[in-house]
């Protein structure tokens, strides 16, 4: 990744498309590759305990690298320009190669004999449980009435700026500054909640939360341009999303086999990810049909048959995040 990201510093897109192409897909394998890693780390290093509040630090460290190749990264590019940047970017990279180095090593590891064993034989293993189904449906669920008003998606951008008229610095600040601190401190009210919390009680609690803090925008479709309604819509969506995702990190975690926690936690990592995929699609056709006001009113629908899915899981799942 290191040397991929180094090497754009070169690239000059007028002159370089086709080349400037290949490395940002090379980039993105290699990213996915790395995260896929790294979740199998988290999952096999963490005790049952750790995992509430490891899930909330590896996704605040998430959020602050998006905010440091996103935000920092423009701010940088505008003073010293790209092929600067690009190289400090680069650079970043040892930051994770030296942490690696001293991080505990895990033994009890086998590299798989062939491809079956290393692709088929956990889907099969993961599939043959009891209510597999169930839990991959569940966890698309989950996320799908959060993706609609997420604050980093584009519905929410068009809802503020053309819909309600707020600027795009405001916009930017808000969602930017406001959301990633509603988020990470979401993230760590989960992280330990889930140490005394059933997980089945956390999820259902947060499932609620998230979906009430969609009236928010609701009640912000009705009333129009206001900012400090806005704060608060803001704050409340991105808090509850945070402790929806450590909860369902936890979650997902605990269902992993060690033996295949990178294939297994890929499989759930992706169902999680499919409603952001979709749902802005489904967003626009909905939002054209039926206006803003009525649409954030159907996402706090959308929310609800997870939290039905969840009841008919309750008792496939761990007392607590310890116990997972």
């Amino acid at each position: 990744l290191m040397i991929s990201i180094a090497s754009l510093a070169w690239m000059k897109p007028s002159e370089h498309p086709w080349f400037l192409g290949l490395l940002a897909f090379v980039i993105s394998f290699f990213s996915a590759t790395q995260d896929i890693a790294i979740d199998a780390y988290r999952t096999d290093l963490l005790e049952p305990e750790e995992r509430g509040l490891g899930a909330a630090l590896t996704v605040a460290g998430y959020r602050i690298a998006m905010l440091v190749s996103g935000g920092l990264a423009l701010i940088m590019a505008d003073s010293i320009g790209w092929s600067t940047t690009y190289l400090v970017m680069a650079t970043f990279m040892i930051v994770g190669i030296i942490a690696n180095l001293f991080a505990p090593q895990l033994n009890f590891r086998h590299p798989p004999a062939s491809l079956r064993a290393a692709v088929v034989n956990p889907f099969k293993q993961f599939l043959g449980r009891d209510k597999a189904v169930y839990f991959l449906l569940f966890i698309f669920l989950y996320k799908l009435a959060e993706a609609f008003t997420s604050t980093s998606g584009t519905m929410s951008s068009a809802f503020l700026i053309e819909g309600l008229g707020f600027s795009l610095t405001t916009v930017g600040t808000v969602n930017k500054i406001l959301g990633i601190t509603a988020t990470m401190s979401g993230l760590f009210v989960a992280g330990f909640a889930l140490r005394r919390l059933r997980l089945f009680t956390a999820l259902m609690m947060f499932g609620i939360l998230q979906a009430l803090t969609n009236l928010w925008f609701l009640l912000l479709a009705l009333v129009g341009h206001n900012i400090k309604l806005l704060v608060v819509a803001v704050f409340m969506d991105n808090f509850s999303a945070g402790l929806g995702m450590a909860a369902l990190v936890a979650l997902m975690m605990s269902l992993c086999d060690r033996r295949y926690s990178a294939t297994q936690f890929a499989l759930l990592s992706a169902f999680a990810a499919l409603p952001r995929i979709y749902s802005g699609p489904l967003a626009g056709i909905l939002v054209e049909h039926v206006g803003w006001a009525e649409f954030f009113g159907w996402t706090f629908v959308f929310a609800l048959p997870a939290l039905v899915v969840l009841f008919f899981l309750s008792d496939e799942l761990p007392q607590s995040a310890e116990t997972a």
